[in-house]
C-alpha cells in the first residue's frame, strides 16, 4: 500500500519499487531529458526552420524560460516574465488554458484523487481501513511519492512552455497574428 511502508514481505521488490517511482525513473528520465530533442526539435525543423534555427532557438526557449522563472520569483509571483512582452502575455494566455499545466499547483487538487486512490487499493488488496484526507497527508511516504510526482511533473510542465515558446516565436517570425501564433 503506498502509505504504509511498515510491512516486510517483498522488502527488496518494494524497495526498487520505491527508487523507481519516489527517487529516480530511468524510464521518464530518458522520455522528458530527450523530449525537446526528439520531439519538438523535428516539429519546428518541419515547419519552417532549418535544424541550425531549430537547435538554437530551443537552447534560447530553455535559457529564457529559466530567465522568466527567476524574474517572477524575484517578484513573489508564479508567472514568468519574459523580456517580451508578447511572449510573457502568450505563456500567461496557455497556462491559465491548461495549455500549459498546472505544474506545482496541482498539489493543491490532487490529494483528493489520490484518497480515493489509496482507499480502493486498502479495500481490494490492503488492510481495509478507510483513510481520510488528513491520514492521507500525514504519511511521509506519501510525500515523499508526491515530490517524485511534482518533479516529473514540473519536468513536462517545462518542456511543454518551451515548446509553446518556441512555436509561438516562430509562427510569430513567420508572419501570423498573435491569434493565429499562439493556437
Amino acid at each position: 500500500v503506498v502509505v504504509n511502508n511498515s510491512e516486510s514481505e517483498f522488502g527488496k521488490i518494494k524497495s526498487l519499487i520505491a527508487f523507481n517511482y519516489i527517487f529516480f525513473s530511468p524510464s521518464l528520465a530518458f522520455i522528458e531529458l530527450t523530449q525537446q530533442i526528439t520531439n519538438h526539435l523535428p516539429g519546428l525543423a518541419t515547419n519552417g526552420m532549418g535544424w541550425g534555427e531549430a537547435v538554437r532557438e530551443l537552447a534560447k526557449g530553455n535559457i529564457d524560460m529559466a530567465n522568466a522563472w527567476m524574474k517572477g520569483r524575484k517578484q513573489n509571483s508564479r508567472k514568468h516574465f519574459y523580456e517580451n512582452e508578447e511572449d510573457t502575455r502568450a505563456i500567461d494566455e496557455l497556462s491559465r488554458d491548461g495549455t500549459i499545466s498546472l505544474g506545482w499547483l496541482q498539489e493543491i487538487y490532487h490529494p483528493n484523487e489520490d484518497l480515493k486512490f489509496v482507499n480502493q487499493q486498502n479495500s481490494l488488496t490492503g488492510p481495509g481501513k478507510l483513510l481520510s484526507r488528513e491520514n492521507l497527508l500525514g504519511h511521509s511516504l506519501y510525500h515523499l511519492y508526491k515530490w517524485g510526482h511534482n518533479m516529473h511533473g514540473a519536468a513536462i510542465t517545462a518542456n511543454t512552455e518551451v515548446a509553446a515558446l518556441t512555436s509561438f516565436r516562430m509562427f510569430r517570425k513567420q508572419g501570423l497574428a498573435y491569434d493565429e501564433a499562439i493556437t
